[in-house]
């Protein structure tokens, strides 16, 4: 598999993941704890990081955990 096809395939399967992906509503108790839910069975690699973030970045969103990612917060 070339480079390029391999890219299109890794756009196809973040733009279908993306669209299928659901919004994850915050605890409704603020002393509940604190969980990504399940951890991600992908492990993250140099050919697979547009899927990995597809399937990790809405759980860390959800969690409202994602201004730890931004370096300027």
């Amino acid at each position: 598999m070339t480079t390029a096809s391999t890219q299109s395939s890794t756009m196809s399967a973040l733009t279908t993941s993306l669209a299928s992906s659901s919004t994850f509503a915050p605890p409704s108790n603020s002393t509940q704890a604190m969980s990504l839910g399940a951890p991600s069975q992908e492990k993250l690699t140099r050919n697979n990081f547009l899927m990995w973030k597809a399937i990790v970045l809405p759980q860390i969103k959800g969690a409202q955990m994602d201004h730890h990612l931004d370096p300027t917060s």
